[in-house]
């Protein structure tokens, strides 16, 4: 799958995706292992679920 261009400058939900991506990648991690860690389905969401923020967190 290709990756998108994030530009964070666009909107906060470009930015959050943007660190999100960087810290993923930090990790070393793909978006399936992410998901799995936070317990995430590949659903589309339309931004980031407070409900999971810290699990998200967590794994990195």
């Amino acid at each position: 799958m290709r990756e998108s261009q994030l530009d964070p400058s666009a909107s906060p939900l470009k930015a959050f995706g943007a660190q999100l991506r960087r810290l993923r990648k930090a990790a070393g991690l793909t978006q399936t292992q992410l998901g799995d860690l936070t317990q995430l389905t590949c659903a589309f969401h339309l931004g980031p679920c407070p409900d999971h923020e810290r699990e998200r967190e967590s794994a990195f």
